[in-house]
């Protein structure tokens, strides 16, 4: 939702006979948009569940999270929320010291969906509630524009209504496809001319206004303090 939630270790203190003793006041602060914070949420379901966070996958519930490590390799984090609880990871060492990648990439990945797994036991599946004011749009991920009938490396992503990319695609001819921008999750996109579907990915060829290719996905990130 964008709000930001003041930590606190306890609800309510309560005495042998029921009665409140103490009762912590809840202080919450928005700090994104409610389309920020959808947007955001899209993009780490994306890497939960096909990204660098694969490995991470809750077996019968909707997740999105992110990896992370910090300098010289000396934490591994995962940090990932449900439609129901958040989780966090951390592995290293007290004393901080380098943690051998190759033989740690992935605990915090694993720790992470062995608890949650089972803390979601009999839970619905369900998905992240969608804002207002947001519209899936099929682009490009070779130029970032909206994709059309010709363009092959394809992917639907999700923008605000009022900064959904202004032009269709100038690298790769065909005609436009006014139908694609506004394409609405659950839609039978397969009847758009030129629609294929194809995994999230950082594209390995060069952009034709860039002259240096994107750089392949590393495992580094800050790690996520909360939502």
């Amino acid at each position: 939702k964008g709000i930001y939630t003041k930590p606190y270790m306890y609800t309510k203190v309560l005495d042998k006979s029921g009665n409140i003793i103490l009762e912590k006041e809840i202080v919450t602060q928005r700090v994104f948009s409610e389309q920020t914070a959808g947007i955001m949420t899209s993009v780490l379901v994306t890497t939960a569940e096909g990204g660098l966070g694969i490995s991470a996958k809750l077996n019968n519930m909707t997740a999105a999270g992110k990896t992370g490590t910090t300098n010289e390799d000396k934490d591994r984090w995962y940090v990932g929320y449900t439609p129901y609880y958040v989780g966090a990871v951390w592995y290293g060492y007290d004393e901080p010291k380098t943690v051998p990648y190759s033989q740690t990439s992935i605990v915090a990945h694993k720790l992470f969906k062995s608890v949650m797994n089972d803390v979601h036991v009999g839970l619905k599946n369900k998905p992240f509630p969608e804002p207002d004011g947001v519209k899936w749009v099929t682009v490009c991920q070779d130029s970032g524009e909206i994709a059309k009938d010709t363009c092959e490396n394809t992917t639907y992503e999700l923008f605000k209504s009022n900064m959904v990319p202004g032009k269709s695609c100038t690298g790769h001819g065909g005609i436009d496809n006014p139908n694609r921008p506004n394409y609405q999750p659950g839609e039978n996109i397969t009847q758009y001319p030129g629609v294929t579907t194809h995994p999230v990915s950082t594209p390995d060829v060069q952009l034709p206004d860039s002259p240096v290719a994107p750089p392949p996905p590393r495992h580094t990130a800050a790690p996520i303090i909360g939502r």
